[in-house]
């Protein structure tokens, strides 16, 4: 069909309860898989679950996917949100998927298209911050220090690798003055 073999990217959903058991096949499933994306509707329906707003039917699931996502360096893509009318509800789900550790949601309107871009990128509190550590990380390199402390909180390489994540992701965002 004129496409380049194998370079068509994969995005596959997690939806149903098989899914969730088998998360990690999914993810090391091909090479072209790029994200792992959370179906919460359908999901719910598979395991005869009542859908609530707080999600709490499908949070092992929820946590199942972004954690696979993760352990395989995958891009993971939070559940829609079907209530057009409540962007306060969608703005407080977008917050908590991003809590747990997604890098995105499923939209299914314009509407939601500028709170979830906001929400999911970092704030510019959060770029300064880990611009902050980074800086006292070399700083603290050079002088052979391994763990110190900033703002009277320990920064260890588990807080360095988090200050890279989130000046690599407010890069990708266009966030940083360059």
């Amino acid at each position: 069909r004129g496409w380049p073999e194998g370079k068509i990217r994969l995005l596959p959903i997690v939806e149903s309860a098989l899914g969730v058991m088998n998360v990690r096949e999914i993810a090391l499933a091909s090479e072209r898989v790029d994200a792992l994306l959370f179906g919460a509707e359908d999901l719910a329906g598979d395991m005869g679950a009542v859908r609530t707003a707080a999600s709490w039917e499908v949070f092992y699931a929820r946590s199942a996917v972004v954690t696979a996502a993760k352990a395989y360096q995958l891009q993971a893509i939070d559940q829609v949100f079907f209530d057009l009318n409540d962007l306060a509800g969608f703005e407080t789900e977008c917050l908590f998927g991003r809590q747990l550790g997604y890098d995105g949601k499923m939209i299914i309107h314009p509407r939601q298209v500028e709170p979830a871009q906001r929400i999911f990128a970092p704030s510019s509190e959060e770029i300064q911050r880990a611009q902050r550590i980074l800086a006292a990380y070399a700083e603290q390199q050079a002088a052979g220090v391994g763990a110190f402390a900033l703002d009277g909180r320990m920064v260890d390489m588990p807080v360095v690798r988090a200050a890279e994540k989130v000046v690599t992701r407010a890069a990708e965002a266009g966030l940083l003055n360059i």
